[in-house]
């Protein structure tokens, strides 16, 4: 079943017969009849073996549908020969590992990460797109467990990420316990389905330092480079209102009062969210 409850459309290899199962008709369980068979039928130079029949299935299908442990594939030397099949059976295990963690999601409690407010949904730009706001501040990178806030994102996510969106990720006033390490977010790109990259249009990095700026474009450039394009530093939030307005962002406080503090009160008139 999938995380919705819909039949599976993955094919459990314990469930095929095997070559053994599948002849019982031609050769009988007996060893002596078997042996009659090759002899008369089959001709190979190679015995009768009822134990290897047994563990070989033949089946005609897509095989990127296999709910198996490996799939080989033909390719060459170097393993970089690409062919449809290859990408198929790529794409399907991706989706399966996705629709795990997303089955996993939407069953296990994550109250203590969403009460971090982390991450939330806010308004939209000025294309329409829906914003979804990152906090780094209130990220305690070595407080919580990692795999539970990936689970988290997922959850948040998932439905957002079927129409387009953009980020906008507040590094306002972060320290070292609350960045984010290149490895978890390379596991993030991974593991995430395809919609999230496809759909995803601009993320704004708010308030970044030389820092930051170095460590995203060491990230984006060897580890997930279908991000550097997407990647815009936003050095205040008056160049963040070109593609946003104010009061489709709700800030956490000292978001504001930072900014007012070192680029001046471009937005007085727009308070921020009680809830934040």
């Amino acid at each position: 079943m999938d995380p919705l409850g819909a039949p599976s459309q993955f094919v459990d290899v314990e469930t095929l017969p095997s070559w053994g199962d599948s002849c019982e008709d031609e050769v009988t369980a007996s060893d002596t009849a078997a042996e009659t068979f090759q002899k008369d039928a089959i001709r190979s130079p190679f015995p009768y073996n009822k134990d290897i029949n047994g563990k070989v299935v033949l089946w005609k299908g897509d095989v990127a549908l296999l709910n198996c442990t490996a799939i080989v594939n033909t390719s060459n030397e170097s393993l970089t020969d690409k062919n449809p099949l290859s990408e198929a059976a790529l794409q399907k295990q991706h989706q399966r590992n996705y629709n795990r963690w997303l089955c996993q999601a939407r069953s296990e409690d994550l109250s203590d990460i969403a009460s971090l407010k982390a991450l939330y949904q806010t308004g939209v730009d000025h294309c329409g797109r829906t914003v979804m706001v990152v906090v780094g501040r209130n990220i305690p990178v070595t407080l919580i467990d990692m795999d539970k806030a990936l689970l988290y994102f997922i959850h948040v996510m998932d439905h957002i990420a079927v129409k387009e969106y953009v980020l906008v990720y507040f590094h306002t006033l972060t320290s070292e316990y609350n960045h984010l390490d290149s490895d978890f977010l390379k596991k993030l790109y991974d593991v995430v389905d395809v919609k999230y990259k496809r759909n995803l249009k601009a993320v704004y990095f708010v308030h970044p330092t030389f820092r930051s700026k170095v460590s995203t474009w060491f990230f984006t450039t060897f580890s997930v480079s279908g991000l550097k394009d997407k990647i815009h530093h936003v050095d205040s939030l008056h160049q963040l209102f070109s593609a946003i307005s104010p009061e489709q962002i709700d800030f956490p406080p000292f978001v504001l009062e930072y900014d007012a503090r070192e680029n001046g009160p471009y937005y007085t008139s727009y308070p921020p969210s009680p809830d934040l």
